[in-house]
């Protein structure tokens, strides 16, 4: 019982990866999937090679004083992206709805990436503690410093 709910895949672009959101209703739990491109050089018209190869280490304080060091190409693509979908996933809170972020690759560094800004980001960026929020990612390529992605394990 998946359906997708809305999309931007055919916009694709440096520091702006595509994604779609899918959400999973049934009588005991609701589950709002959103999943994120890998790399696709072709799709993307070479952007996500210009996202890709933008790795010069960032460093990023949240509003609750964790930092993070991150590779600056996809920490801007989770930046870009995390307003795209903040108001999705304000109203997916509101309605008590798990959400998963999923990627692959490019995709996958960009989800750990908007997991950290949701959790600790900006205050504008930052869900409510209470948000049930996760991510997997798929071939994850190395996208922040060890104490981060120790802290992010499950």
């Amino acid at each position: 019982n998946w359906r997708l709910v809305t999309e931007r895949l055919a916009e694709s672009w440096k520091h702006q990866p595509a994604w779609c959101l899918y959400m999973h209703q049934a009588t005991d739990h609701k589950v709002a999937a959103i999943a994120v491109r890998g790399t696709d050089v072709e799709k993307s018209l070479g952007g996500d090679l210009f996202t890709d190869i933008n790795a010069l280490p960032e460093r990023m304080v949240g509003s609750d004083g964790v930092s993070v060091i991150a590779h600056s190409g996809m920490l801007a693509s989770a930046r870009k992206l995390e307003p795209e979908l903040r108001q999705a996933l304000r109203a997916l809170v509101a309605f008590d709805y798990q959400i998963i972020l999923v990627g692959h690759s490019l995709g996958a560094g960009v989800v750990a990436l908007l997991v950290w800004l949701l959790k600790h980001g900006p205050d504008g960026q930052r869900l409510p503690e209470s948000a049930q929020i996760f991510g997997v990612g798929y071939a994850t390529p190395s996208c922040v410093d060890k104490k981060t992605s120790e802290a992010m394990q499950p």
